[in-house]
């Protein structure tokens, strides 16, 4: 019963982390990191032009 509920709580867990694909996602926050957070994701979206950050 317990290798039951641990495959379908995967199962869900699996189709669930898809749905973070295509969203936007909208942070908040001390703008004491703003400068390193934009060097950061300016470094990602050169690696990965298809994301915006």
């Amino acid at each position: 019963m317990r290798k039951l509920a641990a495959i379908l709580s995967l199962v869900v867990l699996t189709a669930l982390s898809g749905a973070a694909f295509g969203a936007e996602l909208v942070m908040n926050g001390s703008t004491t990191v703003l400068p390193i957070a934009q060097a950061a994701a300016e470094k990602y979206m050169e690696a990965d032009s298809a994301i915006k950050i």
